[in-house]
């Protein structure tokens, strides 16, 4: 049993390949760099998939990947229907970039709520002081 995912890890698009043999389980990891489409991920697998180079996993780890819940067919089945109507039409990346400037965003609209706060504050200030040294006669 085996599988092949492709994710992206923040900087690189990875192919990651699990398989179990003689109850070891064992991991590949391939870099494409940038998003490769299904037709590129089909010929990298049918030209390269067979000398990918496995390593053993440790017992922690092997244990944290079989314990992965099979769930019922149908459930999957509606899953990756779902997940497929729901998709936007724009690439992995330009989901993660676009992630990346919405936090970006809240963060700007922050620091500048607090710079306007503070110029009302310092505002107010200068009117308090105004209104001292008007009461003093200066």
């Amino acid at each position: 049993m085996g599988s092949f995912t492709v994710y992206f890890d923040g900087q690189f698009w990875v192919g990651l390949a699990t398989r179990e043999s003689g109850g070891a389980v064992q991991v590949a990891r391939v870099v494409f760099g940038p998003e490769p489409s299904d037709y590129e991920v089909l010929v990298w697998a049918r030209e390269h998939f067979h000398a990918l180079d496995y390593k053993d996993v440790d017992e922690a780890a092997a244990r944290l990947l079989r314990s992965r819940p099979c769930g019922n067919p149908k459930r999957r089945q509606r899953d990756a229907r779902k997940s497929l109507e729901d998709s936007t039409g724009r690439t992995r990346a330009q989901e993660a970039w676009q992630v990346a400037f919405e936090s970006e965003k809240g963060q700007r609209k922050s620091e500048a709520r607090a710079r306007r706060r503070a110029l009302v504050d310092e505002r107010y200030a200068q009117r308090v002081e105004k209104r001292k040294r008007a009461k003093r006669g200066k």
